[in-house]
Parts: structure tokens; C-alpha cells; sequence
């Protein structure tokens, strides 16, 4: 599945990146053309002010398959030549010209151009020019009707020009082809990145379905042997089954617990749970869930200590606060013997709280550590125990945390005990 989904971005990747390289060449190709024939074109509409004075005394018909070109006195460009075009659409002129310099150039192609005074390009005998016909006013110099010029055609070669962008074009689709290799490398390094997060994500989407289908089983099994084996039984008592209904009752509450833990995370992943963030006294709400907890400290033999600073405010959901202390004070009062202590601490930091739940219970190994906190995780020892929960108890505290804007550390020594230290930010009182 993941080899077809990343074949297709790859593609994908590769078409865009190849169209977007295409589209920035054509648009370089277009500017440098634009860019090369507006001076050309520049040149050409700066001649036309240039006054044929040189050609007006003892004017010549010449005939209509020849013409004579002369280079304008005020041309910018020393490619540019200058035809004159008598009212018969005769080319006419006065000086003669190196017949060399035009071999090959047919001056026929020229004739009728529109007068409108827009450069255009003409092909003639394999060369291209750029040509800007204007219309000019009548001179007479004396000599008949036939030979005043009306029309001048300011003409410049520019097969240089077309040679640079041939050259350019040439170049660029070199560079488009190595471009569109880069773009099937950079599209598929870029479906391999894209991937990884939702590998990450549909393993971690197994393994939860796996993990939650194994915690699942184990209660619905013990529901279901005891509910067949009071079946067995029609006429026995309450009373003579109570250790089954209580083992029934037990696995009841185990499994409503891990569903609902199961609902949180769900919800959370696809962020359809929310928090019901409030201004509050986090003094009170750290004292009272802890306070809960120390009867039961009390009946098991462990010394608890409660120490929460006052003046304490925060911003934050109560009911989930509470059950963050409910998460930790109950895994210290699960994996604590008797005669142990518990230390449920709150001290202000700066602009945060600092809460800090301490216990002397069996401790979790160092190697450990970096995965307490996945979902269904349960140290070596905790997995011994008949009362281990679901593994999903810290994994719901380290989300809270965070929908607070908090941080949380653990740290633990096989023996000595656990410390978990929880930064939460505070606001003004």
C-alpha cells in the first residue's frame, strides 16, 4: 500500500516541480526575448527623426528590382540600413552602395510593409530582420513626381539576436531535462518524507487496535466463563456464587475503566476533545484530589505528605487536573509496600507551578524510562502484578500536560522509588 501511495507522489512531485521549471524557463526565455527586441525596436523608432537631407538633391529612379540602401546619418545601430520608397512603391535613392555588403539580400521582401510604424520580423534569404515602416511627407527637390520619397523602411539585422536565443534556448533545455531528472529525485526523497508520519502514524494505529483488542479480550473472557458458570448453576444463591459476582463486578469496572481511557485517546487523537479551559485556584484543586488519597495512604501503612503552595492560579480544565493527580497518586499508592512515603509537592517557579510527586516503591528500570508514556506500556515488574492497570494511565497524563502548555519528567531508581515532576504555567492572582 505504501509502495503505491509513494510511487504516486513521486509523480506527482516530479510533474509539479517539472511544470513549475518549465513555466520559470519560459518565462526567462520570454523576458530576454522581449528584453533584446525592444532595443532593436528602440533603435529603429530613434531613426525615424533622422532627416534624409542627403538624399533629396539630384534623387535617381532606380529600377524596381533593385534598390539603394544607405546607412542613415543619425543610426544608433551600425547593423541598420535605410530603404526609401517613392509613391510608385519603387525604391528610389541617390548614393551607391557596396554591392558585397548586400549580397543576398533581397530587397523585394520588404515591399508593402504596412505604414503603421510597428517594428516586425521579416525573413529574407535565410536572414531575419527587424523593419519599421513609416510614412513621411512629400520633398520636392525639382525633380519628377515619380521620385519623392514617401516611405522609409529603417531595417536592422538581427540574427545576432536570434543566435543568443537559439544559444539560450538550447541551454535551458539542457537545463529543463537536467531539471526534471532533480525533480524525479527531489519528488521521491519528498514522497519518502511525506510517508513517514503516516507510517508512523497507521503503525502506531495497529499496534493501538492490537494492544486495545488484547486488553479487551482478557475482561470480556472472565465475564464470560463466569457468566456461563452461574448458568451451570441455575439454583445456587447469591451468596454461594458471591466470589464469581464479585470477580464478575471486578472485570465490569476494569473494562468500563479501559474503555473510557480508550475514548479519551481516540477522541484526542482526532482533536475532538477539548478541554474546558477556565480561570481557577490550582492551590484548591491540587489540594482537594490529593487529599482524597490519603485515607487510602493511611489504611495501606504509607506515610503521605501534602505540601501545595497557596496563591496558586492557572488556567486550566479542573475536572482533568484532577484526574492527573488521580493518575500518579494512584500508581504511587499501587507500587508502594507498606511503610513507604508518598510526597505530593507544589511549589511556584517563576511564572509556572512545579508539582512533584514523589513515592519509595519498587521503582521503574532506567532502560524503561523512554517508554512509559506510549500507550499500553507496562514495566517488567508492573506486568507481575494482578493489579497492573492498562498501561494507558500515563499516556492520558502526558496529554493533559501538554493541552496545558506544561512539560513532565520522570525519573526512577529500581528500589528507591519514582519521582515525576510536572511544570505547569501560572497566571496572576
Amino acid at each position: 500500500m505504501f509502495h503505491r501511495t509513494s510511487l504516486r507522489l513521486t509523480v506527482l512531485n516530479a510533474v509539479v516541480f517539472f511544470v513549475i521549471l518549465l513555466g520559470f524557463s519560459g518565462i526567462v526565455y520570454a523576458t530576454v526575448q522581449h528584453h533584446l527586441l525592444r532595443k532593436v525596436d528602440a533603435s529603429l523608432t530613434g531613426n525615424i527623426g533622422a532627416k534624409p537631407a542627403v538624399f533629396i538633391e539630384n534623387q535617381k529612379l532606380i529600377g524596381s528590382t533593385q534598390a539603394v540602401m544607405k546607412i542613415a546619418p543619425l543610426q544608433a545601430d551600425v547593423r541598420m540600413i535605410t530603404l526609401f520608397w517613392n509613391a510608385r512603391g519603387e525604391p528610389t535613392g541617390d548614393l551607391p552602395f557596396d554591392k558585397e555588403s548586400t549580397t543576398g539580400f533581397d530587397f523585394n521582401a520588404f515591399r508593402g510593409l504596412p505604414e503603421d510604424d510597428k517594428p516586425r520580423t521579416v525573413e529574407s534569404s535565410g536572414h531575419s530582420y527587424r523593419v519599421l515602416t513609416h510614412r513621411v511627407k512629400t520633398v520636392k527637390t525639382g525633380e519628377p513626381a515619380p521620385s519623392d520619397i514617401v516611405v522609409t523602411q529603417t531595417i536592422i539585422n538581427i540574427d545576432p539576436e536570434l543566435g543568443m536565443m537559439r544559444s539560450l534556448l538550447f541551454i535551458m533545455g539542457i537545463a529543463v531535462i537536467a531539471g526534471g531528472g532533480a525533480a524525479v529525485m527531489a519528488g521521491s526523497y519528498l514522497a519518502r518524507r511525506a510517508l513517514v508520519p503516516i507510517r508512523l502514524s497507521w503503525e502506531r494505529q495497529q499496534q493501538f487496535v492490537s494492544d486495545a483488542s488484547h486488553e479487551l479480550r482478557t475482561p470480556l473472557a472472565v465475564i464470560r466463563a463466569n457468566t456461563e458458570l452461574l448458568l451451570r448453576h441455575p439454583d445456587e444463591t447469591i451468596e454461594t456464587q458471591s466470589d464469581t459476582i464479585s470477580s464478575m463486578l471486578k472485570e465490569t469496572k476494569r473494562l468500563s475503566k479501559l474503555v473510557a481511557s480508550l475514548l479519551t485517546l481516540a477522541r484526542s487523537d482526532s482533536n475532538q476533545l477539548e478541554l474546558a479551559k477556565k480561570r481557577l485556584e490550582l492551590t484548591k484543586v491540587l489540594h482537594d484530589a490529593a487529599a482524597k488519597f490519603a485515607p487510602l495512604a493511611a489504611f495501606k501503612g504509607i506515610d503521605m505528605s501534602i505540601d501545595v503552595e497557596e496563591g496558586l492560579h492557572a488556567v486550566g480544565d479542573e475536572e482533568r487536573l484532577q484526574q492527573l493527580c488521580v493518575i500518579f497518586l494512584d500508581n504511587a499508592l499501587k507500587f508502594t509496600e507498606a511503610g513507604g512515603t508518598i510526597r505530593f509537592i507544589c511549589k511556584r517557579c517563576s511564572t509556572a507551578a512545579t508539582l512533584v510527586i514523589e513515592d519509595t516503591g519498587m521503582g521503574i528500570a532506567g532502560y524503561e524510562l523512554p517508554y512509559i508514556f506510549d500507550r499500553f506500556y507496562q514495566g517488567s515488574r508492573s506486568r507481575s502484578r494482578t493489579d497492573s492497570g492498562s498501561g494507558l494511565g500515563l499516556s492520558i497524563a502526558k496529554w493533559i500536560v501538554e493541552k496545558h502548555g506544561g512539560t513532565i519528567q520522570a525519573d526512577s531508581e529500581v528500589g528507591k522509588g519514582t519521582q515525576f515532576a510536572i511544570s505547569l504555567p501560572l497566571v496572576a492572582g
